[in-house]
């Protein structure tokens, strides 16, 4: 599986395709690092799900994860771009989150998983919304029944 960051000017970095994705057991994932501005030949990528972490450098612009960070969890990757020897700017690439099923792992990045809860949030929210209208509506006939009633 090869999913594709872009690095820019910004220090916080997306995955270039937001769907959700799938890495069997025998499968890998790859990542891939790009940009238009900063020369990817000097860089490193510190990966980090749990308790291991580790640094890697780059073959033409890829990145094979190791099957041994591919487990239940949040994959935090952070690019450094060196120069004479020093960091010179540091990109923070949005968590994928790594969640166990069975026959491999299911690995959504991080942003689109909230984005999903938020948008069935949103949508109960409106049900709600329109449930409290129609009791409003109710209500005030009620009201204005009750009204006339008092008024005969």
């Amino acid at each position: 599986m090869l999913k594709e960051y872009q690095l820019n000017a910004f220090k916080n970095v997306r995955l270039l395709n937001q769907e959700p994705f799938i890495v069997a057991e025998n499968d890998f994932l790859e990542l891939k690092f790009s940009s238009e501005v900063y020369s990817i030949d000097n860089i490193i990528v510190t990966i980090k799900n749990g308790k291991k972490q580790s640094n890697f450098r780059l073959i033409d612009g890829v990145l094979k994860v190791p099957n041994e960070f591919i487990f239940a969890g949040e994959l935090e990757i952070t690019v450094n771009l060196i120069a004479k020897n020093e960091v010179a700017k540091i990109w923070s690439c949005e968590k994928i989150l790594i969640k166990e099923i069975e026959n491999g792992y299911n690995a959504v990045e991080y942003a689109t998983d909230i984005e999903n809860a938020i948008s069935e949030q949103k949508k109960e929210i409106e049900s709600i919304s329109q449930k409290i209208n129609e009791l409003t509506k109710s209500h005030n006939e009620l009201v204005d029944t009750l009204i006339e009633l008092k008024g005969e």
